[in-house]
This record gives C-alpha cells, sequence and structure tokens, in this order.
C-alpha cells in the first residue's frame, strides 16, 4: 500500500532577527577594537657609519646632576651644578646667570644635541624633608630656560629628572 503524502508547509525562516544581531555584534566589536600606535616607530637621527659624530656617540652621556640644599628651615642656601658650587644673590636665592652659565658649560662638553641633554634635579642638605616648593620650581624655570628682550623664551633643557 502506498503511502499518500501530505501536503505540509515548508517552515519559512525570517532573517531580519538574524541581520539585526549581525550588525549589533559588528558594531560591538568595532566600538571596543583598541587601536594601538605600531612599536618600533621612532623618529631616530642616526649619524653615518665612521663619522666623528658616530664615535661621539659612543660614549655615554650621563644627566647632568643638580642639587639644591636646604637648611633646617627648608630654606635654600646652596646650589650645585654638578661638582660646582653657584652663586647666591640672596640667602635663598641663586644667581640665575650663574646657573645657567654653568648648565651651558656642561652642554658643551656632551656628545649629541641639547635636546639629548638631561639633568637629574636632586635635593639634600639638613633640610632636605622640608626643602620648600617654591625653590624646587624656580630651578625648574632656570634649567628649562630663558625670557628673552623680545618676549619669547629661549630653551636650554628639555628633560629634567627628579631625584633622591
Amino acid at each position: 500500500m502506498a503511502r499518500a503524502k501530505k501536503n505540509s508547509p515548508v517552515p519559512k525562516g525570517d532573517m531580519t532577527p538574524m541581520i539585526d544581531m549581525v550588525f549589533q555584534l559588528l558594531i560591538f566589536f568595532i566600538l571596543t577594537l583598541n587601536i594601538v600606535d605600531p612599536e618600533g616607530d621612532f623618529n631616530l637621527r642616526l649619524p653615518k657609519p665612521g663619522s666623528a659624530q658616530a664615535q661621539q656617540n659612543d660614549i655615554i652621556n650621563k644627566p647632568l646632576r643638580i642639587t639644591l640644599v636646604s637648611n633646617t628651615e627648608g630654606n635654600l642656601t646652596k646650589v650645585w651644578v654638578g661638582e660646582k658650587s653657584c652663586k647666591m644673590k640672596t640667602g635663598t636665592d641663586p644667581d640665575e646667570a650663574d646657573v645657567r652659565a654653568k648648565i651651558r658649560s656642561a652642554m658643551g662638553g656632551a656628545a649629541g644635541s641639547a635636546s639629548d641633554f638631561e639633568i637629574e634635579l636632586g635635593w639634600g642638605g639638613p633640610g632636605r624633608d622640608t626643602l620648600k616648593y617654591r625653590y624646587v620650581i624656580k630651578m625648574l624655570g632656570i634649567c628649562t630656560g630663558e625670557k628673552q628682550p623680545d618676549g619669547t623664551v629661549k630653551t636650554l633643557v628639555e628633560k629634567i629628572k627628579f631625584i633622591q
């Protein structure tokens, strides 16, 4: 006996919910994508091999250390640029021209450009833990540059780090 075929309807799927879900996932992944800069893309100014500058760059430059010495009240008493003591205008005010001259002198003996020169700013003395903040800020201003008569600022040192 032959089986009779039933006329059953073919199920049809609605594609709208699936398309909605695909777009939601696409938007989620686009919004959570973390775009990073490529690593190792440095702007280097390398000298030609065998040049005099290449030989100078082989010498490792140590940062210039500037030490602020304070008394127990936290007032500045002395400024050292490397191993050289700087003049003081008043008891607590360093002679800016003398400090800058000593920094320029140290920069003259450094290999590389002035933008590669680095200063380590530290403090010591009996009032090392009580040194007033204004002296540190003043020294930062002296080290970074000086105001010219036309109102522009001439940059002296760009890299300054604090040490203990």
